[in-house]
């Protein structure tokens, strides 16, 4: 980049930098010498406590400097772009983070979705029950099997009502010993009673 030293003198201390005179500066530059700058301003542009950019201001007429009011208007002016820039990038911080909440949400949907394909259509008893036992979720396989036709039939019933009553204690304990162990998979096979009161 072509910038006189000024910019970075601004941008380096965050504060204003002010030339009464900048033909007379030893660190002019060449790009500037078809505008003959007299007085010159650069003001920085702070985001997040670092520069991000110098607003320059120049005077071209010998003999005209920048008031002080003119300054003050210029660092008003510097820390509302700052304020827009920081803006812009907390919309686009929060946009970002919408999309992914989005995506994760579609995601975890789709995921769902394919679960409950799988285990709608499987042909084994499926079924879910609360802490208490009784029973939250079966798939329509279950739900055939026991000979039910609405799921309401069987929703909130304890899952010790469709086992045979002389096997009920012995289930019982065993899905009691596989809670408390935390054991993800057992098997234990047990007759049940079908809605119709078949065994």
């Amino acid at each position: 980049r072509e910038t006189a030293k000024l910019a970075w003198q601004a941008h380096d201390t965050g504060k204003p930098a002010i030339l009464e005179d900048y033909s007379m500066w030893d660190e002019r530059r060449p790009i500037y010498d078809r505008v003959r700058p007299r007085a010159v301003v650069d003001i920085p542009v702070m985001v997040e406590g670092r520069c991000v950019a110098v607003i320059g201001m120049g005077r071209t007429e010998p003999g005209q400097i920048f008031t002080p009011e003119e300054i003050e208007t210029g660092i008003l002016f510097s820390r509302l772009v700052g304020l827009v820039l920081d803006s812009a990038n907390l919309y686009a911080s929060a946009m970002r983070e919408v999309n992914e909440r989005k995506m994760t949400e579609f995601l975890l949907q789709e995921s769902e979705a394919r679960y409950r394909q799988i285990v709608e259509s499987a042909d084994e008893l499926i079924s879910r029950t609360d802490v208490e036992g009784n029973i939250t979720y079966v798939n329509p396989t279950s739900l055939r099997l026991f000979g039910f036709e609405k799921i309401e039939e069987i929703i909130g019933r304890n899952y010790t009502e469709l086992i045979a009553p002389a096997w009920r204690a012995r289930a019982r304990r065993f899905y009691v010993r596989q809670f408390l162990r935390q054991e993800p998979n057992s098997y234990f096979e047990f007759p049940v009673i079908t809605g119709d009161g078949h065994e």
